[in-house]
């Protein structure tokens, strides 16, 4: 995953292609890149979805065709699973919200892309339900969740899946992130930038040659965030993503945006938490929890939005109320099947902070 934060311009030193990472460089001069949105691998496109379709090398489409693809699969999604199989695609590259997507068109039922020898995620958290129905409808490809920031040449970390061993990895519902990248290194700080203790949960630090050089003119917040932690010889930038290791030698869990942190009657809460409970409790495979209304010191209460076009709300609140303190038992329910999507083609939670604004 890669998170989400103002970035503004940065200046890299190092680029860690994944064509370099995943052998993609000959199959990437047949010009197939079907990318959506976001896509890790050097190349962008506007649109709602997000994904990388490489071809086989004895199959040769017309890369012209790429344009008129791309806004076709932005206005009918629902085609995408059959471009998949058409033109034979056999590295599949997206955000989580695109396999969202596949899931609930009802695209991602056993065997459905017998072709694809490799799925790579990127660009938010990527929920286990997800990676567990696409190892199923993708039975032959290497899966692995990918994570990092602009800032860090964008991926930095990688876990690959193991259907046996990955379900006990993962934690609030989310598929690990697994390790640094070869020379890259990690680290797990406090506020004061000090390691914390094996298990314990801080902040992410990123360090090693993919760490650009700053903000472009802008010193003040560069100081900020590329930081050099205590007994440390080489610069880390500061993430913002809380992790944590579950045991030792185990693999980095995300749990969230150190500013996702909010106050509510005086108790810190975390929202994926909150989101993690719903998204079980609810049978949804997206759940978002908004602090609000809003109040000097954080927010009176949560708002919950569900992904579904109908719930027993009745009952996912009683579940709730079983597995939750009651300050973190969301005042509202709301429905909501279509999220609206960023530009990078994640779930947009200012809009949704909008529409209570607006009270919508």
């Amino acid at each position: 995953m890669a998170t989400k934060r103002r970035v503004g311009s940065i200046a890299i030193r190092h680029r860690r292609r994944l064509d370099l990472q995943y052998g993609l460089h000959s199959c990437l001069a047949l010009g197939l890149c079907l990318c959506l949105s976001l896509c890790l691998s050097g190349c962008g496109a506007g649109g709602v979805l997000a994904g990388l379709g490489i071809a086989d090398s004895t199959k040769k489409p017309d890369p012209t065709d790429t344009p008129a693809l791309i806004t076709e699969l932005n206005v009918l999604p629902h085609r995408l699973a059959q471009r998949i199989r058409d033109a034979e695609l056999t590295i599949w590259f997206s955000v989580p919200s695109t396999a969202v997507l596949l899931s609930r068109l009802g695209k991602l039922k056993p065997d459905t892309y017998p072709g694809l020898r490799l799925a790579l995620f990127c660009g938010e958290a990527l929920p286990q339900e997800i990676l567990e129905a696409w190892s199923l409808a993708a039975p032959k490809a290497v899966l692995e969740n990918l994570y990092g920031p602009t800032e860090v040449t964008i991926a930095c970390t990688a876990y690959r899946w193991d259907p046996m061993r990955s379900p006990g990895e993962c934690e609030l519902g989310l598929v690990p992130i697994g390790e640094p990248y070869p020379g890259m290194s990690a680290l797990v700080a406090d506020e004061a930038l000090r390691e914390v203790a094996p298990g314990e949960a801080g902040e992410l630090l990123m360090g090693g040659p993919q760490v650009s050089l700053g903000y472009w003119q802008d010193p003040e917040r560069t100081a900020t965030a590329f930081v050099r932690p205590p007994d440390r010889d080489a610069v880390f930038y500061r993430t913002g993503d809380r992790v944590r290791r579950v045991r030792p030698g185990g693999p980095l869990v995300y749990l969230g945006r150190v500013d996702n942190q909010i106050k509510i009657q005086g108790y810190r809460v975390e929202l994926e938490e909150v989101e993690s409970v719903l998204r079980d409790a609810a049978g949804v495979e997206v759940a978002i929890a908004v602090g609000w209304p809003v109040n000097a010191a954080g927010a009176d209460g949560i708002v919950a939005f569900l992904g579904a076009e109908s719930a027993d709300l009745d009952a996912v609140r009683q579940r709730l109320r079983q597995r939750l303190p009651p300050y973190m038992v969301p005042r509202e329910l709301r429905l909501h099947p279509v999220f609206e999507l960023n530009a990078n083609g994640k779930v947009d939670r200012k809009a949704l902070r909008r529409l209570l604004e607006e009270g919508s």
